[in-house]
Formats: C-alpha cells, structure tokens, sequence
C-alpha cells in the first residue's frame, strides 16, 4: 500500500491511495477432451462414414499447444486425426478409411498431448463396427410422376432421382 501526492499549482495537495496485490500464478492449466469416445458404423464396399469431431478445450482460456496422434489395436492405419497439431481452442477431426477392412468390430484411440497443461494426455476411443458387403439396392426419389399440359403443348419435363441404398455398383437401365 501507498499513496500518490498530487499537488496543484493552486490549492491543497490531493492524495490517492495505491494498493498493490500479488497473487501466485495457477499451479497448471486444465485441458478437457470432449467426447471421450465415438463410434462409426459402415458395411463391407460402402462409403466411408463421415468424419466426426472432438473438441479440446483449456481452463481459463488459456492458449495451450496440442497435439494428436491415432493407433489402432489391428486392422492397420484405418484411422486418423486431423489436424495433427493446434492450439486450444481447437477442433480435432476423426476419419475412417474402411477400404482395405473386413467385416468386423475395429478399436482404436486419438491420444491428445497437452505437455504444458493438466493431464498431459487424453485419450478418445474409437469404435469402428464394419458390416458384411450390402447388395446394391435401387432407390427412387418418387415412385410416381404427373404430367399435367394443355391439348397440342408438350409437358415440361420432370426428373427422377436414382440412387444406391446399398453397396458395391448398381447398373440400371429405363425405357
């Protein structure tokens, strides 16, 4: 504590009074990873599922490096994390490539590094379920069309959507 003295050129001198309060800096930063496990879901031949996300974050809002790695129990390099690396905030992406895979259950886990904060790692298990090859299997996006015209004017045309609900290739043809 203390004071300041302000004296002006005409009339008494003023004080303010200064206090000074010193706190020790926290012992650690807390970085949480959210969620703590995911879970994809694809069949034998079929797309890849879409990439989901974790999000990392640091008590205070403290900017804290981090970085992300992927391993897998068997089945090979089938997942991974992007990006590898970022600072907190941060959002880290988690993809599947079940291209060389069987049917089967597949574990994984993303370790996330925070070397500076509290807990230095954590991980995000992944789960990976691939079904059996699914038979190509046609799907329409109507299952009826209406032409409504006039006498001697043609109808303006309509489109029919054609998809895949399955996997593997599908050949179609119309007449």
């Amino acid at each position: 504590t203390g004071a300041i003295s302000i004296t002006p050129p005409v009339g008494s001198p003023v004080q303010v009074a200064v206090t000074l309060s010193v706190t020790t800096a926290p012992s650690s930063v807390q970085t949480s990873v959210q969620p703590a496990a995911l879970s994809f879901q694809a069949f034998v031949g079929g797309a890849a599922p879409a990439s989901q996300s974790a999000i990392i974050n640091s008590s205070n809002g403290i900017a804290v490096a981090w970085s992300a790695q992927a391993s897998t129990a068997s089945g090979g390099n089938w997942l991974s994390a992007a990006p590898a690396s970022g600072l907190t905030p941060g959002t880290v992406f988690v993809s599947v490539n079940i291209s060389n895979l069987v049917a089967g259950t597949y574990q994984g886990t993303i370790t996330v590094s925070t070397p500076s904060a509290t807990p230095t790692s954590q991980t995000i298990s992944v789960s990976l379920t691939v079904g059996p090859a699914q038979p190509a299997l046609l799907s329409l996006g109507s299952s009826a069309l209406t032409f409504n015209t006039i006498v001697g004017q043609i109808p303006a045309a309509q489109i029919v959507s054609i998809g895949n609900t399955g996997s593997g290739s599908l050949n179609w043809t119309s007449t």
